[in-house]
């Protein structure tokens, strides 16, 4: 006779349980993961948002200082901070005092730096434009404090175009990173382009179709494509992205070149600079911008801001 074996009520009621189990906890982790990452994302944005608002602020102190006070609070900071030997954690407490530059903000200078409200407190000096957050932001499981070291880290090998001079158009190449968008305007409307196309930019508009062309970028903060998502374009390809047509735009800005300005044959005219070798050399008549130039480090162009920010007077 054959025996027939079946599985028991009970054995497969403690099956199904444990699948239930296993099931849920994948699932829980991969909530976590969610999470965490989108929170780490959430910190990227916001330092880098902070540092673009610190250095607008700075300018237009330096352009009207009765009008545009520097925003935060004055005083001596301890930050416990993390740097690293290769792989090695070092922790130390480093000093920002206000006797050298620093001030603290909160979520209730957002306004007066024409930011939505902040989740954390910072550190910022408007001399240097650089940002701390007293609290790690991770990034590959390493920790950040400042928003220059973020900055690095992120870009890594991530650069799509070292910046560069460019022989054909005699002007310094923008320096475009992963995370920026190269537009151009076709037709009335913003078009997604690559680096090396030569319609991007000709400040000299000697060989551009278009006549005189600024290189344009687009953060991937908000913008969408024509049948493309926000969350899609963050994993899209800049291949895949090139042609599109922008239908929100994101946060802008425009690329300004180094150049020296200074008289020729009577007549004041601006020359573009070869990497940092000005035409007009002599700084004591103010031949170069000082945006150019910081803490004697010298820029070979500057990202500013497309549009005109509006802020609070403080």
């Amino acid at each position: 006779m054959k025996k027939t074996q079946g599985v028991s009520l009970i054995t497969l009621v403690i099956t199904i349980v444990v699948i239930i189990i296993l099931a849920g906890i994948s699932f829980y982790n991969g909530i976590l993961k969610n999470v965490a990452e989108t929170g780490n994302t959430m910190d990227y944005n916001e330092i880098f948002e902070v540092s673009e608002a610190v250095n607008q602020r700075a300018l237009l102190h330096r352009l009207n200082a009765n009008s545009y006070q520097l925003i935060g609070t004055t005083g001596d900071f301890y930050v416990d901070i993390i740097i690293y030997s290769g792989d090695t954690e070092i922790k130390k407490t480093e000093l920002y005092s206000s006797s050298n530059g620093w001030y603290q903000i909160t979520e209730n200078d957002s306004p007066y730096l024409n930011l939505e409200k902040v989740r954390k407190t910072y550190l910022v000096n408007y001399n240097t434009g650089e940002v701390v957050s007293p609290e790690a932001i991770t990034y590959e499981n390493k920790k950040y404090f400042t928003a220059s070291s973020l900055r690095n880290a992120m870009a890594g090998n991530e650069v799509v175009t070292a910046n560069q001079y460019d022989d054909v158009k005699g002007v310094n190449r923008p320096y475009v990173v992963n995370g920026m968008l190269p537009v151009k305007m076709v037709s009335g409307s913003w078009v997604v382009t690559t680096v090396d196309d030569p319609d991007w930019y000709d400040y000299a508009a000697s060989s551009s179709s278009n006549g005189n062309a600024w290189a344009n970028i687009m953060l991937l903060d908000e913008v969408e494509l024509e049948g493309v998502s926000n969350a899609q374009i963050r994993n899209a390809s800049a291949d895949a992205l090139d042609g599109k047509v922008v239908t929100k735009e994101g946060s802008m800005f425009v690329w300004i070149p180094r150049y020296s300005r200074g008289e020729i044959d009577g007549e004041m005219r601006i020359v573009y600079s070869k990497l940092t070798d000005d035409y007009f050399p002599d700084e004591t008549e103010d031949n170069v911008l000082d945006a150019f130039e910081e803490n004697g480090i010298k820029f070979t162009g500057i990202w500013v801001s497309k549009y005109d920010a509006s802020y609070f007077e403080k």
